[in-house]
């Protein structure tokens, strides 16, 4: 253990404010920060355990603080959709040591312990009980902000600003990530390994942003820049949407535009009439995009060509090559990247064709089922409550429309990177906004408590 335990930092950090202050603060000023900001693909080797990244030795605290709260204090609200996630989680278990043995399934449960479960808890346990929901949405999107604009260096030059921050601690290192360039511009990555995980984290904080907007929970200027005659909402999503398209990544393109449609349901007054509009059209943007990206892609080969139209023909032969493969072992699939490949097409760039490789048909099911039930959740606690404050309705699909985003996106690309942690944060912060009592209003000027922040229930 050398230079590369500067990742257990982190993690320390995370575990005196827990001591000291509480569980939600170390979410908020620790873990945040640290999950949005560092590179996460640098590990920490440890012989005979799991090397585990920044973010996960920093929620790790974080989640056994929450777990001991749940379990001993007998604070914590059971419901469907934490069964799904566990079931998911048990399958990817079950899978690996059924193909790879114990060793290998015990170094992949730490991963799913650290990017999924404890994400998961911190979202459903702190969130909402903490009455932090708009403190948390504001420092998530103006987090994405700042990196946006340092990756617009990324976008002209080509050089990714955040790895050499910490490649230094990591000698012999390769993360085997570099900027992809397209039509002469550098792909942002910023702190995610790829463009395409970004666009589809900028796509969440997009959605996120709107309703802050919508509901006025911005203050109208930089407090830095109060001369600018734009309100600050305005500046960050127009930020937001250009860092989308300086990744130059499609997919998550289309997701996060689904995703803001449907989200845009819970702010009108005529939900059924909203929704029918919506539905429209999606399905007609859907039509027309299917038939444009057939003559678009009718001749290419996924091997040759332009390489933006043989990345999406790779994609389009993806499922139809590795089908085979599948159904070979479709009930534990291969284990977690043990399966054969397809030669020229190493990349599995569709996370339910991925999941169904590493765990079968049955993981894949189980990860459509999980996600299912997270938006059909914040869809019928959105639409169908009466008397609902337009505000938290809103919020309510505003959730809905990052987990369609995310589902959408992850077609075009493996889950990984912080877009895995993100996922599950989201899915549980969605599931404590339908089953949390509202804590008390946040004040709007959003200036934390000199106390700091004190839990006083894990889900209620």
């Amino acid at each position: 253990m050398g230079s590369e335990a500067i990742v257990l930092l982190p993690g320390l950090l995370a575990c005196w404010f827990a001591v000291t202050r509480s569980l939600e603060a170390a979410l908020f000023s620790v873990y945040l920060p640290v999950l949005m900001l560092i590179p996460d693909y640098f590990r920490m080797p440890i012989d005979g355990f799991p090397d585990p990244g920044f973010g996960q030795t920093t929620i790790l605290p974080i989640g056994i603080g929450i777990c001991y709260v749940a379990l001993f204090e007998r604070r914590w609200r059971v419901s469907a959709l934490d069964i799904f996630v566990l079931a998911f989680v048990a399958w990817q278990f079950t899978s690996n040591f059924y193909n790879l043995g114990y060793k290998e399934a015990q170094n992949n449960l730490f991963d799913q312990l650290t990017l999924a479960v404890f994400p998961y808890m911190a979202g459903k346990a702190l969130i909402e009980s903490a009455g932090m929901r708009i403190r948390f949405a504001r420092r998530f999107v103006f987090l994405l902000f700042a990196v946006t604009v340092i990756s617009a260096y990324e976008f002209r030059m080509g050089d990714n600003l955040f790895r050499p921050l910490v490649g230094p601690f990591f000698p012999g290192q390769d993360p085997g990530s570099f900027t992809q360039m397209r039509w002469g511009f550098g792909r942002i990555g910023g702190p995610y390994v790829h463009a395409i995980f970004m666009c589809a984290i900028l796509g969440i904080g997009y959605v996120l942003c709107r309703w802050l907007v919508s509901a006025k929970l911005w203050e109208p200027r930089f407090r830095w820049l109060r001369g600018l005659p734009l309100k600050k909402g305005t500046v960050i999503s127009a930020v937001l949407l250009i860092g989308m398209f300086m990744t130059l990544s499609r997919g998550p393109w289309i997701g996060a535009a689904c995703g803001a449609v449907l989200a845009s349901v819970g702010t009108k007054a005529n939900r059924r009439r909203a929704l029918t509009r919506a539905v429209l059209i999606l399905v007609g943007s859907g039509l027309i995009l299917y038939t444009a990206g057939k003559a678009y892609l009718d001749g290419v080969s996924a091997f040759e060509g332009v390489e933006e139209q043989a990345s999406a023909q790779y994609r389009a032969v993806l499922l139809e090559e590795y089908d085979k493969i599948v159904m070979q072992s479709p009930i534990f699939g291969w284990g977690h990247v043990n399966w054969p490949r397809v030669p020229g097409m190493p990349s599995i760039d569709n996370n339910y064709l991925y999941t169904a490789l590493g765990s079968g048909v049955v993981g894949s099911g189980l990860l459509a089922i999980m996600l299912a039930v997270g938006i059909w959740r914040t869809f019928s606690g959105g639409f169908f409550v009466k008397d609902l404050d337009p505000t938290e309705r809103s919020f309510r699909f505003t959730m809905m429309g990052i987990m369609i985003g995310i589902a959408i996106s992850t077609g075009t690309c493996y889950l990984a990177s912080q877009l895995y942690p993100l996922l599950y944060l989201f899915l549980g912060w969605g599931e404590a906004a339908i089953l949390t009592k509202p804590a008390p209003a946040e004040s709007l000027a959003l200036e934390p408590a000199a106390a700091g922040f004190r839990m006083t229930r894990v889900i209620a």
